[in-house]
């Protein structure tokens, strides 16, 4: 058992380096002779895609795309439609000769899920996005060229925060005794704060009468509304 397993282990690794001794040819191919595969199974949004175009914009090509010698593309199709977007005509190729059709789609696979394999330390990314949210604005660039959205961002941002280092954050413990009853109602300047059921229309005609409210924030379970 022990020479098979051996012997099994040999013959992997002897076709991993002839497969690895394929060399591949880097040069600039006409957009219109790329022809993408029809056995893709990554998809890209339009919004993707733009993110995509974005970083081009920005970086230039930092990943060209993959193809056979025939043109067709193993990896890059969102690549190539972001290309098509910023109306570039040549795009920069990996030419991968040699590979058999097999390989060729699990090529396709495995460059994208690798990728996505992938985690993130959230403190380390979190400090780092803190870091360029001041350093791109200096260089008249947006976040957005990292592909993180703002709302990610600004959750990402958030493990940044000690909760000790502003007092305002710190969430009061409730009182013994009730303060306020329903039916109490504050004015707040421009803003209106009532105690009251949230789910009675009752409470909606106290709080703003004939008005209608830009805003309106009720909180479980239903016991406070306010209105601006």
């Amino acid at each position: 058992m022990t020479s098979r397993v051996f012997a099994t282990h040999r013959q992997v690794t002897q076709d991993a380096h002839t497969r690895s001794a394929v060399q591949p040819d880097v040069r600039l191919v006409p957009l219109s002779k790329l022809r993408p595969s029809a056995q893709n199974a990554r998809t890209h949004s339009k919004k993707q895609i733009r993110q995509i175009a974005n970083s081009m914009a920005a970086f230039g090509w930092t990943y060209p795309i993959l193809t056979d010698e025939d043109d067709n593309i193993i990896a890059g199709h969102g690549r190539l439609e972001a290309a098509k977007l910023l109306g570039f005509r040549e795009l920069p190729v990996i030419v991968m000769t040699g590979l058999s059709e097999a390989l060729k789609r699990a090529l396709a696979l495995a460059d994208n899920k690798i990728a996505t394999n992938a985690g993130y330390d959230r403190a380390m990314l979190a400090a780092e996005l803190g870091k360029l949210a001041v350093l791109l604005p200096e260089l008249d660039l947006s976040m957005e060229i990292t592909g993180f959205e703002p709302a990610e961002i600004d959750s990402l941002l958030g493990d940044l925060s000690d909760p000790d280092l502003d007092p305002a954050d710190a969430v009061p413990s409730p009182e013994q005794h009730a303060i306020s009853t329903v039916g109490d109602l504050w004015e707040l300047g421009a803003n209106r704060l009532r105690c009251g059921d949230s789910l009675a229309p009752a409470s909606y005609e106290k709080l703003v009468g004939s008005n209608l409210a830009t805003m309106t924030i009720a909180d479980a379970p239903y016991s406070r509304i306010a209105a601006a």
